[in-house]
C-alpha cells in the first residue's frame, strides 16, 4: 500500500507539472509524494487557494492546493481530477498575468493559518 500511494503521488506531481506547463504557470510542487502540495510564485497565495477551492467545488471536488492520496486513487481518478483543474489553472494563469482575482471570486478570500480563530 505505501508503494502504491507513493506511485500515485508521483503521477499526480507529473500531471500537475504538465498542466501548469500547458498554462505557462511556474508551479512549485512540494511535500512527500502521497501528500502533495502545490503553489505558484505570487503574493496572491490566499486568493489563488480560494479560486482553486471555489472552482473545484463547481466540478464536484472539495479541493485546495494539496492532495492527500488514498488507496482508492487510481490513474483514472487522478486524470479526472486533473481535467477538472484545467479551467482552474486557466483562471490562475490570468490572475498571475495581472487580472484582479476578485473578478473570479464569488465570496471572500480564505484566511491563512490560524487567523480565522483570533
Amino acid at each position: 500500500i505505501p508503494q502504491k500511494l507513493t506511485d500515485i503521488g508521483h503521477y499526480i506531481n507529473k500531471c500537475l507539472a504538465e498542466l501548469a506547463d500547458s498554462h505557462d504557470l511556474d508551479i512549485h510542487i512540494y511535500g512527500i509524494p502521497s501528500i502533495t502540495h502545490f503553489g505558484f510564485k505570487s503574493n496572491l497565495d490566499l486568493a489563488i487557494k480560494t479560486i482553486i477551492t471555489q472552482e473545484m467545488l463547481k466540478g464536484g471536488y472539495l479541493s485546495g492546493n494539496s492532495v492527500y492520496v488514498c488507496i482508492d486513487h487510481s490513474k483514472e481518478v487522478v486524470d479526472k481530477y486533473i481535467e477538472a483543474l484545467d479551467n482552474t489553472f486557466r483562471i490562475i494563469s490570468k490572475v498571475l498575468k495581472g487580472d484582479d482575482p476578485r473578478r473570479y471570486l464569488e465570496g471572500p478570500i480564505c484566511h491563512g493559518g490560524f487567523s480565522r480563530l483570533n
